[in-house]
């Protein structure tokens, strides 16, 4: 019956942007199906692949806007352009993981802004050098700057609600809201955030991930990144299922 009245109020609309008609390899065309039955994930899965049309395949879902929220938790039909928004920072990071060095920029251009730590959780899931030295140099923007765009962001975007001092973004209403509190560093100031997801991405950090952001701290890191960025060893990712 909930089908049946949601079509009904629907009827006539055009409410969903189909890409697997127009993928040829069947593993793709399955993940592509599976992003447009709710699961953010499999965009993922697309990249990690290693099919040679990933990236082309990637290309026909709507384009990746600033400020795009990476793994959005809520499964729900895709059923309106304000929707589709839920997956287009999973999006940027899979291109930008094929080797898309736009999408990589947008990224970094987040660093200091109002969506400053979604763009850290993206780098962190990308990993390796360029990301690692994004994320030291956004160690020279205080805390105070980061702080200030989130508060005045809040309450005029789709991905917080509650308005006024609160910063919330609308996924912290699901079960799943204290593992992407965690990953999102939402309780921690941004250089805590940035000294924790660091330690985590190279192999012998400077600092374990619990230090405190103190301006020792943060100098420690800069300098021991300076010295260390040509040979450094980068933390392996396991090897994840999207299934």
């Amino acid at each position: 019956m909930q089908w049946k009245d949601y079509l009904a109020k629907y009827e006539g609309q055009k409410l969903t942007f189909p890409v697997y008609p127009n993928v040829s390899d069947p593993y793709l065309q399955c993940l592509a199906r599976r992003v447009e039955w709710g699961y953010p994930d499999a965009i993922l899965a697309i990249a990690a692949s290693g099919h040679n049309s990933a990236a082309s395949v990637l290309r026909q879902f709507p384009s990746p806007t600033q400020n795009a929220l990476m793994g959005f938790a809520q499964s729900s039909p895709f059923g309106n352009l304000r929707s589709w928004s839920f997956i287009q920072g999973n999006v940027q990071v899979a291109l930008a993981q094929l080797g898309d060095q736009e999408m990589f920029d947008r990224i970094v251009s987040e660093l200091g802004g109002a969506f400053a730590y979604e763009s850290v959780r993206k780098l962190e899931f990308l990993g390796g050098r360029p990301a690692v030295d994004a994320l030291v140099n956004a160690l020279s923007v205080p805390d105070e700057v980061v702080e200030k765009a989130r508060l005045k962001a809040c309450g005029q975007s789709i991905y917080c609600y509650g308005g006024g001092d609160s910063w919330k973004p609308i996924w912290t209403v699901t079960p799943m809201a204290v593992e992407i509190d965690r990953e999102t560093c939402l309780k921690e100031r941004y250089h805590a955030c940035l000294i924790a997801v660091l330690a985590l991405m190279v192999k012998d950090p400077p600092l374990p991930s619990t230090a405190p952001a103190t301006p020792e701290n943060v100098q420690k890191w800069k300098d021991w990144w300076t010295t260390n960025k040509e040979h450094a060893v980068f933390a392996q990712k396991p090897l994840q299922s999207f299934e």
